[in-house]
């Protein structure tokens, strides 16, 4: 006579591995197993449920099965001998392939006779917290609650910053006419005079003016005029700009031809004179 043994259905939940059982269980598409047969003196497992597919593949605690038929209902698949002879309850899993959660699941199958229901032991300690599920749907809106009493006055704000300038105001009247200046002294005629000096840092072509490291070159006015303003080259990381003199009769500035980038360079003085009157 052919032992046959029915396993009893065990609904097994598990969010990590197998998705959400209620967004599974709404899919039409879901795999599900609703009993299982072993045929012991074949060593054949009778497989039923639904939506297994034509090509399922079937594991016992993690070992894969050989399917020998399949059909959308019922599975048959080969058992391994060393689970024959080692009766005990093992997870059976179906999957038809593919990422989905309704595409597998699993059943509680026991292999051999089974005993009478034990006692019941004692509570397991208290697993670690769980992580965080993902966060709920915004519900809707309140209704608006009643008005609040009147808060009390706050402190006085910090100054604002200063705003923008205004526009020009328009132009005032004319004030009364001051009393006559002092005699004035003597005046410049401006740019009556012009006198510059310039060099070539490479090989002083210019005027064969070559000036000498870091010394001064100077601008004098001639006799009979007097420093008015001083032009130059601009000033850069060797070349100091144009000054006054120290004793303002001329113009002066230093370069140091020394070191890179001096060659090319041409620097002039001028100094602006005027004569007096």
């Amino acid at each position: 006579m052919i032992n046959v043994l029915r396993a009893v259905t065990l609904v097994v939940v598990s969010q990590a591995l197998f998705g959400s059982q209620t967004a599974a269980a709404a899919s039409p598409n879901q795999l599900s197993i609703s009993s299982a047969d072993v045929d012991y003196s074949t060593a054949q497992l009778f497989i039923y449920g639904h939506n297994f597919g034509t090509s399922p593949t079937v594991t016992l605690a993690e070992v894969a099965l050989t399917v020998t038929s399949a059909s959308d209902d019922t599975v048959v698949a080969k058992v391994p001998g060393s689970f024959i002879t080692h009766p005990g309850t093992y997870l059976l899993g179906v999957s038809r392939g593919g990422p989905s959660a309704v595409a597998s699941s699993v059943f509680a199958l026991t292999l051999g006779a089974v005993g009478p229901k034990g006692d019941t032991g004692a509570t397991g300690a208290q697993g670690p917290v769980g992580a965080q599920g993902v966060q709920g749907v915004q519900g809707p809106q309140g209704a608006q609650g009643l008005p609040g009493e009147p808060g009390a006055t706050g402190p006085a704000g910090a100054p604002g910053a200063a705003g923008p300038t205004g526009p020009q105001g328009p132009q005032g009247a004319q004030g009364p006419q001051g009393p006559q200046g002092p005699a004035g002294g003597t005046q410049l005629l401006t740019q009556v005079v012009q006198t510059f000096k310039s060099f070539d840092l490479d090989g002083c072509l210019v005027t064969a003016f070559c000036n000498p490291n870091l010394q001064p070159i100077t601008v004098s006015c001639p006799a009979g005029t007097a420093l008015m303003s001083c032009l130059g080259s601009p000033a850069d990381d060797r070349f100091s700009g144009v000054a006054a003199s120290s004793d303002a009769s001329g113009c002066e500035a230093s370069y140091d031809i020394r070191g890179p980038g001096r060659f090319g360079k041409i620097v002039f003085v001028q100094a602006l004179c005027g004569r007096i009157q």
